[in-house]
């Protein structure tokens, strides 16, 4: 592909996921934050964030298999980590529901969208003493320079590395680089790129993917570093069967 073209169609495409999610979905969360502790100053971070989930996914529940097989993985590999990371943290949603359900090491939320964070450091400052980290993260030009180095992380997405057509790898090789222990955890609508043969659902949601424009190599970029011997797959959930987006949870560890 030119050069110059595939510069211009990646600036388009981050365009597009700044108005989605900072101009119209995480700028109405954030409406709705204000509008709330506006009447209610001293409402409890529960209740806050429910209110917020019923106008993010109308109900005020997050999926709460998905947070039981996060902290299943951190307990399982990785119950020493010095820190979480979070990439494509949103406003926050699944770093306040980490934070309420017991990890206490600092969560580093990792956001495209300038009013997704507004929202997560309102959740940081008011309820969690500053521990719940929030920066400017972009997976096109990924920099984890404010995160301190040599230290043991769990990073973790939830649908998230779907706004990205084709990931680059340095995502992970940096992540590599800079950190000693590392365990990741990812539920994507990627189970379609697994091998065949596909169930008819992901045969739907490669066709959906497709169409709309979503991330499609993650999988390979995953295979491609077991093959160099950088992470070892430890296991892969396919097609959650609570999960009706083609849900698949990928979980790696580093290799030392």
């Amino acid at each position: 592909m030119n050069t110059k073209r595939n510069v211009d169609v990646i600036q388009l495409r981050k365009q597009l996921i700044y108005e989605k999610y900072n101009d119209i979905r995480w700028a109405s969360i954030l409406d709705t934050l204000e509008e709330i502790v506006k009447l209610n100053p001293d409402i409890s971070c529960k209740e806050l964030w429910e209110k917020l989930m019923m106008k993010d996914i109308g109900k005020p529940v997050t999926r709460q298999e998905v947070t039981d097989i996060i902290l299943e993985t951190f307990t399982e590999y990785i119950p020493n980590a010095d820190l979480v990371i979070d990439l494509g943290s949103g406003w926050g949603r699944y770093g306040v529901t980490l934070a309420n359900a017991g990890l206490s090491q600092p969560i580093y939320l990792m956001e495209y969208a300038e009013s997704g964070r507004f929202v997560a450091d309102y959740f940081s400052k008011k309820y969690f003493n500053g521990r719940l980290k929030s920066y400017p993260f972009d997976y096109y030009e990924p920099n984890f320079t404010m995160i301190p180095e040599k230290t043991d992380v769990f990073v973790y997405s939830s649908y998230s590395v779907e706004q990205i057509p084709n990931l680059d790898k340095i995502v992970f090789t940096k992540l590599l680089e800079r950190f000693n222990e590392v365990v990741g955890f990812h539920i994507e609508p990627v189970g379609w790129q697994l091998p065949e043969p596909l169930s008819d659902n992901e045969k739907f949601h490669k066709r959906r993917c497709i169409r709309k424009g979503y991330n499609k190599n993650f999988y390979k970029i995953i295979k491609d570093l077991e093959s160099e011997k950088k992470i070892e797959i430890i296991r892969i959930i396919r097609q959650l069967e609570f999960d009706r987006t083609d849900g698949t949870v990928i979980i790696w560890k580093k290799i030392n």
